[in-house]
């Protein structure tokens, strides 16, 4: 018994549309190749600059401590500066009230 002239009818044409199926896909596969390589590329790029941010950021905070710092210091200095002058003025009244002492007007 032979198969019906519909049936073989319909058997080619399930595989023509397969085989043009296969076809297209592996069309698909190979344009999405470069663009999955692309992105690829382009998360390691967005990585990179993550990581640079963070490293900013981080330079960013030093700094700013370090500002900080410096500013806390610079009080300090202006702060000793001033007991240096009053110690020196008190000195120099001293040296002169001695002076006066000893050899008079």
């Amino acid at each position: 018994m032979s198969p019906c002239p519909t049936c073989v009818a319909l058997q080619k044409e399930k595989k023509k549309i397969l085989d043009n199926l296969q076809s297209q896909h592996t069309r698909i596969a190979d344009l999405t190749t470069p663009i999955r390589t692309r992105n690829q590329e382009i998360n390691r790029l967005n990585e990179r600059i993550h990581n640079q941010s963070k490293k900013i950021n981080d330079h960013e905070k030093t700094l700013k401590t370090r500002k900080d710092r410096i500013a806390e210091l610079e009080k300090e200095c202006v702060r000793l500066r001033r007991i240096t002058y009053g110690v020196c003025g008190a000195i120099s009244v001293v040296v002169a009230s001695l002076w006066l002492v000893v050899f008079g007007r």
